[in-house]
C-alpha cells in the first residue's frame, strides 16, 4: 500500500474496523484529517489508515477521545501519560519489523509520539538500516 492508492469511507471503514459515523466524528473532532477532495469524489489515503489504526490502539488501551486529542496535538507534555502498569496491566505497544532480525517496539503514547512523529522514525530508522547494513543480493 502507497500513499498515491485511494479509498472510499466504505473501504477504509472495513479496513480499519471502525465504522464510517466514527471516522466522520473523529475528521469533524480534529483526530483525523479530512478527506481528500469533497462531496461523492473524497477519498482516503494511507495517511487517514495510520491515524485510525493509532486512534484504534489508544482506545483499546483505554484513553478516551479527549486524552487521544491532545497527544495527536502535542499536549502530551503538559498531561503526561500515567505511570507504567504493573503486573496485571495492560499496554498497547507498536511494532514495525524494519528487517528481518530488527525490529522496533514502541509506545508511542508513552513515548509522546504524534503519529506523524512515528512515521518520521520509522521512516528515518529504515534510511540508517538501509546505509549501515544493506540487503546483499
Amino acid at each position: 500500500m502507497n500513499n498515491s492508492m485511494k479509498f472510499s469511507l466504505t473501504e477504509v471503514s472495513e479496513m480499519t474496523g471502525i465504522s464510517n459515523r466514527n471516522v466522520r466524528y473523529y475528521i469533524q473532532q480534529g483526530l483525523v484529517k479530512r478527506p481528500n477532495g469533497a462531496g461523492r469524489g473524497a477519498w482516503y489515503d494511507r495517511d487517514h489508515l495510520l491515524q485510525l489504526a493509532q486512534i484504534g490502539e489508544w482506545q483499546k488501551a483505554g484513553l478516551s477521545l479527549e486524552r487521544i486529542g491532545e497527544l495527536l496535538r502535542g499536549d502530551a507534555a503538559r498531561h503526561p501519560l500515567p505511570p507504567r502498569s504493573r503486573a496485571g496491566g495492560i499496554e498497547v505497544w507498536t511494532r514495525f519489523t524494519l528487517r528481518e532480525g530488527i525490529e522496533l517496539h514502541l509506545q508511542p503514547g508513552l513515548a509522546g509520539l504524534s503519529p506523524a512523529q512515528v512515521k518520521r522514525l520509522r521512516t528515518g530508522l529504515l534510511e540508517v538500516i538501509a546505509e549501515v547494513a544493506p540487503i546483499e543480493e
